[in-house]
């Protein structure tokens, strides 16, 4: 048990660090490394990945940091949901194709309460004394459109304080407020790192994932391996700009750092 409460301590670190973004990145591990009926088998070092895909969702639906997904995927909620049915999914074709009779691995805790104390002590750690919030997340629309148009992320802006600055512009009446507002419009603050691996998420969902599940049925003549091909370069189209992205604002955190230390 002290083993699995490191894993899972681990786990919920990363969930409060960067939100449902790792909740993603695991699922796709275990859906793409464990063996059959993987999603079920825990070792003495590391429970179930079931068991700790369920804590990391649990603690985000409690934190509130949910990412809305547009039409069609807006039957699964967010992309934790996501994620998360992908994984249930499998563990029953599983329990049906290769665990036949089997039973289910029963965890001899109540997984509740031992993620709540886990939760408790990762609230007291100084390098988290700002957790991500729902507010937070609801940048995230905006920098999903942008890659949507091929543009990078390493900033972003508030449209809607560029049209309340424009606003305060035109009655010719800029008080101090209004002035703060153009000034955060236009400076355009660099995205940080689970910024861009949400937002990243998000746009794979309903951008690029639609399209692997309609290679089989597309009336394009294209041989299979070939579709493939082509699926897979505009995957990696998208990672390439993300870690553009990712780049970028480590360039421009680390340029206001020494700008801060020549102010010094």
């Amino acid at each position: 048990m002290r083993r699995w409460a490191e894993e899972i301590y681990c786990d919920l670190f990363a969930a409060e660090a960067l939100g449902p973004a790792y909740l993603a990145s695991f699922s796709t591990f275990a859906l793409t490394q464990a063996g059959a009926g993987g999603a079920e088998e825990a070792s003495k070092t590391h429970p179930a990945d079931i068991v700790r895909i369920c804590a990391i969702h649990d603690v985000l639906q409690k934190r509130g940091l949910i990412l809305p997904l547009a039409e069609p995927w807006s039957q699964y909620q967010d992309v934790s949901g996501f994620f998360f049915n992908m994984v249930e999914e499998r563990t029953k074709l599983d329990r049906k194709y290769t665990r036949s009779g089997a039973p289910s691995p029963q965890v001899h805790l109540v997984l509740e309460d031992f993620v709540d104390v886990i939760c408790e002590e990762i609230d007291q750690l100084d390098s988290l004394k700002r957790p991500l919030t729902s507010a937070d997340l609801s940048r995230i629309g905006r920098l999903v459109d942008r890659l949507s148009k091929g543009i990078p992320i390493a900033s972003h802006h508030d449209p809607g304080l560029i049209e309340k600055a424009k606003l305060g512009v035109k009655r010719k009446d800029l008080g101090s407020q209004e002035i703060g507002d153009l000034k955060k419009a236009v400076e355009e603050p660099r995205t940080l790192l689970w910024e861009i691996v949400n937002a990243g998420w998000v746009y794979k969902i309903q951008n690029v994932y639609p399209k692997a599940f309609n290679l089989f049925f597309e009336s394009n003549e294209a041989p299979l391996q070939e579709k493939i091909v082509g699926w897979g370069h505009e995957l990696e189209v998208t990672d390439k700009l993300l870690l553009k992205s990712i780049e970028s604002s480590e360039i421009q955190r680390l340029m206001e750092e020494r700008l801060g230390n020549a102010a010094i």
